[in-house]
Parts: C-alpha cells; structure tokens; sequence
C-alpha cells in the first residue's frame, strides 16, 4: 500500500512502516538536521530509504492533492499517511 510519511525526522517510523510493507510515495520532514540524516541515507542506498521521495518541507504549504486518484478525485484510496510527533 503507498503511504506518505509526514514529521519523518530521521527516518525511523518511515522505514518501520516500510518493513511492515508500506510504499513510501513521499516523506516530509522540516528540520535540516533530520532531513540531511535522510539524504545521507538515502545516497548510501539503505534499504527502503533508497526509494523514497525526500522533502524538506512544512506539512502546512503540503499539496496533498496531488496524491488523489485523478479518475474519482478520491484523496484517500490505497493510500496511508504516517506520522511521529515531534522528538523535542
């Protein structure tokens, strides 16, 4: 199932859900700090991370619109969005 991660920080529930068998299309980070760990990561090829879609970005200015199924406007189908609460 495709899924969104949203405040991934470095990257952890994201690669949870991932080994549980979700498809991250995008994950959404703010912080720099995080989202160099998930670039790092990311150019080293770490297993899942590889494939994701990495985004410093703030959930807030998000287009979540354009993850809706085209044929029936449906924003929800197959799709999971995740979610940590922030570390601090």
């Amino acid at each position: 199932m495709k899924a969104i991660e949203l405040f991934a920080g470095a990257g952890g529930l994201a690669y949870g859900t991932a080994e549980a068998g979700l498809q991250h299309t995008v994950v959404l980070e703010q912080d720099k700090d995080a989202c160099e760990t998930l670039h790092l990561n990311h150019k080293r090829g770490v297993k899942h991370v590889r494939d994701w879609q990495i985004l410093k970005e703030d959930v807030s200015e998000y287009n979540f619109f354009q993850h809706r199924d085209v044929r029936t406007c449906d924003t929800r189908r197959g799709r999971v969005t995740c979610g940590g609460r922030a570390c601090r």
